[in-house]
């Protein structure tokens, strides 16, 4: 039941991106990231039950599955950097599906001297990829404009990209034997993942935005929009422009410019977006 809904509400944020977002490169990321996760929910009831060998569409869901982490520092890149990954980024993640693709096949043929190891190899790789798109999330934080967005993207990647380390480490010791039982450890983390799927989804429908994955875009009404300015600090914003040629800095960033201002951020966010 829990792995039917995960994949469930999986394919339903992967519908809202592609009704809303599919014209921006994080909205396509972002569905093929959704995409490794649901072959990554899926993988784990095939894979922990197989009695022969494993069929075609088993390693399609586990390499699926394995690209999940590194789709994950993609997806973060095209949100918060805005960049199309290039032959260098994929050839990373290729290579991280590689070193966990051959731990499956190990850990498969149950050549125990080489479990460990290779798990271990695996699953570092994954694990420094989610470590980057988390930086890139950390690094990026202070610089959108739009405040509601801003939330989402910090603490829904942030929350998602930790599970993910949670579950590659507990991943390393889940075999019969070891630390835990496969069976009941799968069931613990996909209970997870139902419920961090079904709060991103609350999140994306609660906030509906045309622009949660791209540009801020200007608003239609701009009468109601220069109503709410606070013109107090748009006159103070105007001078400093003005006078110190901020604009022309390179690397200025909001909080930057909301220290010499004297004013908090999230003043200074909402007012440059309106």
């Amino acid at each position: 039941m829990v792995r039917g809904g995960s994949v469930g509400i999986l394919l339903l944020m992967i519908v809202i991106l592609w009704r809303d977002h599919r014209h921006t490169n994080a909205g396509n990321i972002g569905m093929l990231f959704l995409t490794t996760v649901i072959c990554h929910v899926i993988a784990t009831n095939r894979m922990s039950g197989l009695d022969g060998m494993p069929t075609f569409l088993d390693w399609v869901f586990e390499i699926g599955s394995n690209a999940a982490p590194g789709m994950f520092w993609l997806f973060t890149r095209a949100w918060f950097k805005d960049e199309r990954p290039g032959w260098r980024s994929w050839s990373l993640v290729a290579f991280s599906v590689a070193c966990m693709h051959v731990h499956a096949w190990i850990l498969w043929l149950d050549l125990d001297p080489w479990i460990l190891p290779t798990g271990i190899l695996g699953r570092s790789a994954a694990i420094g990829l989610v470590a980057l798109g988390l930086y890139t999330a950390w690094k990026g934080r202070g610089d959108d404009l739009i405040e509601e967005r801003r939330r989402v993207r910090f603490w829904g990647v942030g929350a998602i990209g930790v599970y993910t380390m949670f579950v590659l480490t507990v991943e390393i010791g889940m075999r019969p034997g070891f630390v835990m039982t496969t069976l009941g450890a799968r069931s613990w983390l996909i209970l997870g993942i139902f419920f961090l799927a079904l709060a991103s989804a609350a999140a994306i429908l609660a906030t509906n935005r045309a622009d949660l994955f791209g540009s801020p875009q200007r608003s239609e009404n701009n009468g109601d929009a220069k109503a709410e300015l606070d013109t107090e600090l748009a006159a103070k914003l105007e001078v400093h422009m003005a006078s110190e040629l901020a604009w022309r800095e390179d690397g200025l960033t909001i909080a930057t410019l909301a220290r010499r201002l004297d004013t908090q951020e999230y003043r200074l966010r909402r007012l440059i977006n309106r």
